[in-house]
């Protein structure tokens, strides 16, 4: 009897816990969009655009550190319930760093409108394709999230899509990179801050498909 209450009290812990991470990865799935957006318009050269939408991402992340602390404070009080609790709070961290991220794109880019600086045509393709495929791999990540309550099968082909996608991105990083620095090696702080995009975007992605893994991995447990 004991037994099964503390599985079925496990069970409800785990489904609230999923419930709360999905609402933080939402959070960030809109500074994410809100982000590339952004990126959009800088790449457009509507720098303008950037100065005035740049804070709509601070909202954002300000809103999945709320929603990390709450999820974390729910696993606080769960205590000894919930066996892979750990996990869950290293999925929320990796979420709720992915919107600070974000927020840190947002600055650069508003550093660089205000300098009125703009990369060549080729360039800004690139930087727009590459976030769009990180937002692939996030979409892919939340996907293989709500199927935890579902299908854990389904979880672990979910996670070899994200690491497909991972992979995908590690490439584009690389080409990228060379491209850039033979456009713009003569603009110092263009330079620079441009990297410092694409270097945030692909720590993002590592962020997704840790995440990934782990879900992967409690994925396992779930399948008879």
């Amino acid at each position: 009897m004991s037994e099964t209450y503390l599985s079925n009290k496990e069970a409800l812990a785990e489904a609230h816990v999923l419930e709360l991470i999905n609402n933080l990865a939402r959070s960030t799935e809109d500074a994410i969009r809100e982000t590339l957006s952004l990126l959009e318009e800088f790449a457009k050269g509507k720098l303008e655009i950037v100065r005035v939408k740049y804070s709509r991402i601070r909202t954002f992340k300000n809103r999945s550190e709320e929603l990390k602390s709450k999820t974390l404070e729910y696993l606080v009080r769960t205590g000894p319930s919930m066996l892979f609790k750990d996990i869950y709070v290293s999925i929320a961290y990796n979420l709720e760093r992915i919107a600070q991220l974000m927020n840190g794109i947002s600055h650069r880019l508003l550093l660089l409108s205000l300098k009125g600086l703009t990369p060549s045509v080729d360039v800004a393709k690139r930087l727009v394709s590459f976030g769009e495929k990180f937002i692939e791999e996030y979409e892919g990540l939340k996907r293989t999230l709500i199927m935890m309550n579902y299908n854990p099968k389904k979880v672990i082909e979910g996670a070899r899509e994200v690491f497909r996608l991972e992979d995908e991105i590690d490439d584009m990083y690389r080409s990228n990179e060379v491209e850039l620095y033979e456009k713009h090696s003569s603009n110092l702080i263009l330079l620079m801050l441009l990297k410092e995009v694409y270097d945030i975007i692909e720590e993002s992605s590592d962020l997704v498909k840790d995440s990934a893994e782990n879900l992967a991995y409690l994925a396992l447990h779930k399948i008879p």
